[in-house]
């Protein structure tokens, strides 16, 4: 692609220059913000006079099944296809959504635009370039969330509105072409979860002999067990069964560190270096509280994802609530074994058997404390936990490849959107290639 022929300074430091002839406006001159609003009641079955609810989840998702809500319910807001939606709070705050017809849910919010200067789909492109400027300045301690003035005061560049479809059309056509390679990464990884998900629930309720004499579990789900194993609640083969803070206190730019399910992967790493930071004095008192782990606990993910877990081996950190802290009786119970128990798909689904109807998923205490766990012989339990971990290497290879693989397809989407948002390359007279 060519440059412009000219550009000059935008006097922004996230857009730099742009072309010359290009006008700028700021967001609260051309549209109009409305917040969503929780509706008096959800359903999860759909009736006559019902509309989508749309929450973030839905919006994001292909598969997603939406709740729904009454379209006269006075609390709502409507929108329409063409509405643009961004995130107004939470971890992604910020993030601009495609919309979908419905109710907005309560922590999005619709960017409602008023001006006839602009193609629509050229604007959520170039909001969507914006994510990163509207994340850095949110406000809130402990949840962020945008700034209503940040939001209403962003610069927005204009070319002319031909040339605003054109850049959208070849937007369109370039994501689409990053997002079907993603697709396809993506796919790969399930279906490599999967297979490593068999080998862990496999070796977790048949373990390493195939003719081992088996007997009925007398748990209904969990069928026959091993004749020599155990099977009992999980509070029964641990010292500890808590979780961590039930409130959250100021983040620092630096100070110890404070962690939460967004800390802790699937493959059981604990990011220490990206979590939060918080003042050596409340990280005193939640290790009073008894927030901090000791080396050889086991963390499980309790809240919004209830399916990952780590082996702690290096504890320089407190918890919040949101991941519970377990403390095996290694006499009788391993942590790797208790880790690869809890990350099995047998008992990720016991776990959300537990929450059925629950408005929020997440699982309390007394939840954790009365999960089933099978359990070998120690000796065995060390067996099968060396064994899946050499069956799994590869699988978790291969899938923290594509992963890295599937960031690097995302970073350079956001970059293509980027340097055409913003004038960089000049697609002007881009025509889509007719023999695809």
């Amino acid at each position: 692609m060519r440059n412009y022929e000219e550009y000059i300074d935008s006097g922004i430091d996230w857009v730099g220059f742009v072309p010359s002839n290009w006008r700028q406006t700021q967001l609260k001159y051309i549209s109009s913000i409305s917040k969503g609003r929780k509706a008096k009641e959800e359903f999860q079955d759909f009736n006559e006079g019902m509309i989508p609810y749309l929450s973030t989840e839905y919006l994001r998702s292909q598969t997603e099944s939406p709740f729904f809500v009454f379209a006269d319910d006075p609390n709502i807001v409507l929108v329409e296809e063409q509405d643009l939606l961004m995130l107004w709070d939470g971890y992604k705050a910020g993030e601009i959504v495609k919309a979908k017809k419905g109710a907005l849910s309560s922590t999005m919010s619709k960017i409602h635009v008023q001006s006839e200067l602009f193609d629509l789909n050229y604007l959520q492109y170039y909001l969507k370039n914006a994510e990163r400027y509207i994340q850095a300045n949110t406000v809130g301690i402990g949840i962020p969330y945008v700034s209503s003035e940040v939001l209403k005061s962003l610069y927005i560049t204009i070319p002319k509105k031909e040339e605003q479809t054109k850049i959208a059309q070849y937007l369109d056509n370039q994501t689409s072409i990053i997002d079907q390679l993603i697709l396809r990464k993506e796919k790969l990884v399930e279906l490599l979860k999967e297979k490593r998900q068999a080998v862990i629930n496999e070796a977790v309720t048949k373990g390493l002999n195939p003719s081992a004499k088996m007997k009925d579990s007398g748990i209904v789900w969990l069928k026959k067990i091993p004749k020599h194993w155990k099977v009992s609640f999980l509070k029964r083969f641990c010292f500890k069964v808590m979780d961590g803070a039930h409130f959250s206190p100021i983040t620092e730019f630096e100070g110890r560190n404070y962690i939460s399910v967004k800390d802790v992967d699937e493959f059981g790493n604990i990011d220490l270096v990206n979590c939060k930071k918080i003042s050596q004095a409340d990280f005193d008192n939640l290790v009073r509280n008894g927030c901090q782990p000791n080396i050889g606990d086991v963390l499980l993910t309790k809240d919004v994802s209830i399916s990952r877990s780590a082996v702690v081996t290096n504890n320089d950190f407190v918890a919040l609530s949101s991941l519970g802290i377990l403390s095996p009786n290694i006499k009788i119970l391993d942590a790797d074994y208790l880790r690869l128990f809890l990350i099995s798909g047998i008992n990720v689904e016991q776990m959300f058997s537990l929450n059925v109807g629950a408005a929020l998923k997440g699982l309390t205490i007394d939840k954790m404390k009365h999960l089933v766990v099978t359990l070998p012989p120690l000796d065995e339990q060390l067996k099968i936990v060396s064994l899946v971990k050499e069956k799994i290497k590869t699988f978790d290879f291969t899938i923290d490849l594509s992963m890295s693989q599937i960031e690097k397809f995302k970073e350079y989407r956001q970059s293509v959107i980027s340097e055409t948002v913003t004038g960089k390359i000049d697609v002007r007279n881009w025509q889509p290639n007719k023999n695809k």
